[in-house]
């Protein structure tokens, strides 16, 4: 079985598991409710007492065989009053770990349904590199409350990773790293590997320090195993090897990490003293991260919305962007009213130029989602917008005559006018070639200007797309046809 095949049945034997444990909350819930119901009874009071036992004892040991991930998966899948159910199931212990796993959103509904003494025993679990995130998601009263409660070895951990700016090298770092020195042979190196029993999965090298802790270097594992045991460390330390510093943007070590193949990498403060190690888990986790608030972003949304979010509260996040939007459809339907009688005159313009807004939008899109990928990985920049923009034109061009060739000739298939497939192939050429132009320069100024180009991106694309595709066959249409 390949890998593709395991993942799909690893998901649809978790569905079948999240769709098992909502009918067993589901059960538990009727029988309390058919339990209120009946007289009061000390029988009863027992018969329910009992069944509840066994409900719960039922859903532990599903839970127990759950990955924190799997078990997050469950909690969001669930409505929040089962969610909270299910949470007070789970030990104290594993807690951590899960709340980790879900969405700031979920996580937040949670921990604010918990007292300070149940969130700090949750904090104490946490690596050190964990407790800042953990922590961003509560008030700043309630986090100084959990940070005063927890051990000072906790307290001086957590302090050493945070401060770091959002989205920095430093706010991804943690402390689950091995430093050696020059001086020290393989051998030694080899003892003291071995009684490191918490090594990280992405172990793949020791960084080497000098005086004062000072970054000299990077040595792989597999030069520890096979040079001889009184080989010094010195002679074998790779000096160019990649390293990071705290404020260095997130972006940076997700472009390096993708090109370079990389596990783990050091990151050093400004005295370029080792300080942390940055792995790919931590990118992996950035990049998605980063991704769900993009989609999200894309289409006008908060990191904060769910599927179980309030209905009140899911409505008055979007009444921005719902607003915003019904301004751009008030300006597309001007330019079409601007043309109402080409269109009466000739009825087929009002069946065919939704096909050149909607193609023209399409490509807009497909444009925009390259630039914002290039924005964010600093690809793009203003000595090198332009050729990028020239290359989007001609891929617009081609589309557009291939596209156009296509949709003229069907066209003409229905209504026999050689006249009209040649005005909507040269809309649709136009069209295309606007939407590339729009697609890139919308995003690009947006971000030249200090605005989030993912939020409004979409859509002023639209606006643009809609607007010139109907002005621009509407345009050629009067000129030519009537």
């Amino acid at each position: 079985m390949d890998i593709a095949s395991k993942q799909l049945q690893h998901q649809e034997t978790l569905e079948t598991t999240a769709h098992e444990i909502a009918a067993l909350l589901g059960k538990q819930q009727l029988i309390q409710d058919l339990s209120r119901r009946q007289s009061s009874s000390p029988k009863q009071e027992v018969l329910d007492t009992l069944l509840t036992r066994q409900h719960d004892a039922e859903l532990k040991a599903r839970l127990h065989k759950l990955h924190p991930a799997d078990i997050a998966y469950v909690l969001e899948s669930l409505p929040p009053e089962e969610r909270d159910r299910l949470w007070n199931l789970i030990d104290n212990r594993e807690r951590g770990a899960v709340i980790m796993e879900l969405a700031d959103s979920v996580r937040s509904s949670l921990l604010d349904a918990m007292d300070a003494s149940q969130i700090v025993q949750i904090a104490e679990t946490l690596d050190a590199a964990q407790v800042p995130e953990f922590l961003s998601t509560l008030s700043d009263e309630v986090a100084d409350i959990i940070t005063s409660g927890l051990k000072q070895d906790r307290v001086a951990d957590i302090h050493s990773t945070s401060g770091f700016p959002e989205d920095s090298v430093g706010s991804l770092m943690d402390q689950n790293m091995i430093r050696i020195r020059e001086d020290m042979s393989l051998a030694s190196v080899m003892l003291l590997l071995r009684e490191k029993q918490d090594l990280y999965q992405s172990f793949d090298q020791v960084y080497v320090v000098g005086e004062n802790n000072v970054y000299k270097g990077c040595v792989d594992l597999k030069h520890l195993l096979f040079n001889p045991p009184e080989t010094s460390i010195r002679e074998i330390v790779e000096q160019d090897r990649l390293a990071f510093f705290t404020n260095d943007p997130a972006v940076n070590a997700v472009s390096a990490f993708e090109r370079y193949d990389m596990l783990a990498a050091p990151v050093l403060n400004i005295h370029n003293q080792v300080v942390g190690n940055i792995s790919v888990n931590s990118v992996m986790d950035f990049m998605d991260e980063s991704r769900e608030i993009q989609q999200l972003k894309s289409v006008g949304l908060s990191e904060e919305e769910e599927i179980f979010t309030p209905v009140w509260k899911s409505a008055r996040n979007r009444w921005v962007w719902l607003g915003l939007n019904l301004l751009t459809a008030f300006f597309a339907s001007r330019v079409i009213g601007a043309f109402e009688g080409t269109i009466s005159q000739l009825v087929a313009l009002a069946t065919l130029m939704p096909i050149v807004a909607s193609v023209g939008g399409n490509t807009g899109n497909q444009t925009v989602a390259i630039m914002i990928r290039g924005l964010t990985l600093k690809q793009i920049n203003r000595d090198n917008v332009v050729r990028f923009f020239i290359k989007e034109a001609n891929v617009g061009m081609v589309n557009g005559l291939l596209w156009g060739i296509a949709v003229a000739i069907f066209a003409y298939m229905f209504y026999g006018s050689y006249a009209l497939s040649l005005v909507l192939l040269m809309a649709m050429v136009a069209c295309l070639l606007i939407s590339a132009a729009a697609g890139v320069f919308i995003p690009y100024l947006l971000s030249r200007y200090g605005r989030d180009p993912i939020m409004g991106s979409s859509v002023l694309l639209t606006a643009v797309t809609d607007s010139m595709g109907f002005f621009i066959f509407l345009g050629l249409a009067s000129l030519y046809l009537i």
